[in-house]
């Protein structure tokens, strides 16, 4: 029990004595580069081996201490890799004789290049054949499904169907096609003898009594051979000069049917060129239609249309005397006068009763007489000399008589004599 006791003691100090001495270590300080504990200094006893020296100092103790060792400090050795010697001599190895290969040999052993559907990196121009022998397998048997073959021969059939089916139909549109045709030559056949019946048994008729007859003689020129001949045997008992007649009007008036054809063309070709034209087009035609007194009554004249072309500017704006005369402009309310100075007085002055009470000719050949008997050319000497006659427009003008003597010499034009003769004078 004692013993029990004491070894229970014993491994329990060892325990304590195991944490403590840990705890210690860990106050240690410790190598930063290595992470090793520092060591304790260590004493050695150290006796000189020779003999000069002193029996004192043979003998002394010496404290070993790690040197500190700075972690900073780059390696003082480089690592070398040394270059490898060169290799050992192989071993010869002994071959046999390579055999020749015979051609099915060569052909047994033939690899083809490996061509891709999808990859062409280098874009080679691969053959066709080269191509095949990747993808094809002789082994493999071709099936071709017999289907294909009846659908071609049912579409050749189908096909020989519709096209005898368009034929047939073709056909018998041209049937009905002659057959309206000749039922509308055999009516207007029945019109043209009905018309020819009808002059024959009224004699001569006006062109323009019925315009039925003149639908049915629109019909009957379109159809002339049919016509002639009906005509030829309804007319074979006509006097020659009445069956000529008859031609004659016949001839005057499909004439006449073809004028008027053409002018109603006419007109709905323009009217259809005028829907399509443009509103500055339409409105240049009509202008250009118009007579010239309704181009000056509209101002659609050809003056009024380069004027209006060109730019325009108000001319009121221009050779305006503005502020010159500030003191009669207030009371002034126009800046022009109503009417030019000319055109007012021929309007005020002009007699008016020159072609009152005559006709027309007798007004004109007063003027005719007037005209003869006038003077055109006469001389331009001096107011004195001048004829005066009557003015046909304008307000009386008169003329003061002035007589102008030539002058004698230098000094006279000046008056330079007459001044000095009234002096003398009042002397």
């Amino acid at each position: 029990m004692e013993e029990s006791a004491i070894d229970t003691a014993k491994r329990t100090k060892e325990a304590i004595d195991k944490i403590i001495d840990s705890k210690l270590r860990g106050e240690k300080p410790t190598i930063v580069g290595t992470g090793e504990k520092k060591k304790d200094a260590t004493y050695i006893r150290y006796k000189s081996s020779s003999a000069l020296s002193d029996d004192e100092n043979k003998s002394r103790i010496i404290k070993i201490v790690d040197k500190q060792v700075d972690p900073m400090l780059p390696p003082s050795f480089k690592i070398k890799k040394v270059p490898q010697g060169p290799s050992d001599a192989p071993e010869p190895v002994l071959h046999e004789q390579a055999k020749k290969l015979s051609a099915e040999d060569q052909k047994k052993w033939y690899i083809p290049p490996v061509v891709s559907n999808w990859k062409n990196t280098n874009g080679f121009a691969i053959s066709i054949d080269k191509r095949m022998a990747s993808i094809s397998n002789d082994s493999e048997e071709k099936y071709v499904n017999d289907n294909f073959s009846n659908l071609s021969e049912a579409l050749e059939v189908a096909d020989k169907q519709a096209r005898e089916e368009i034929k047939l139909r073709a056909k018998m549109q041209k049937k009905l096609l002659q057959q309206k045709a000749i039922e509308k030559e055999n009516r207007l056949r029945e019109i043209a003898e009905a018309a020819r019946q009808k002059r024959l048994g009224r004699g001569r008729k006006s062109r323009w009594d019925d315009d039925d007859e003149e639908k049915d003689e629109d019909e009957v020129n379109k159809n002339k051979s049919s016509e002639v001949n009906v005509g030829i045997k309804n007319e074979g008992d006509l006097n020659p000069e009445r069956r000529k007649n008859i031609e004659n009007y016949e001839k005057t008036a499909a004439e006449r049917r073809e004028i008027l054809r053409n002018e109603r063309r006419r007109k709905a070709e323009k009217e259809l060129r005028m829907a399509s034209v443009g509103t500055v087009t339409k409105a240049k035609i009509l202008s250009n239609e118009r007579d010239i007194t309704e181009r000056v009554a509209l101002r659609v004249s050809d003056r009024t249309s380069k004027e209006k072309s060109e730019t325009q500017y108000d001319s009121r704006l221009f050779l305006q005397a503005a502020g010159t005369n500030t003191l009669n402009g207030e009371d002034q309310l126009y800046d022009k006068p109503l009417f030019s100075t000319q055109d007012a007085m021929n309007d005020l002055y002009s007699h008016g009763n020159a072609n009152r009470g005559y006709d027309e000719d007798d007004f004109a050949e007063s003027q005719i007489g007037k005209f003869t008997s006038e003077n055109r050319y006469e001389s331009l000497k001096s107011n004195t000399e001048k004829k005066v006659g009557k003015q046909s427009h304008g307000p009386v003008q008169f003329a003061k008589e002035t007589t102008i003597q030539e002058p004698e010499d230098h000094n006279e034009s000046y008056g330079l004599k007459t001044n000095q003769k009234k002096k003398q004078k009042l002397s």
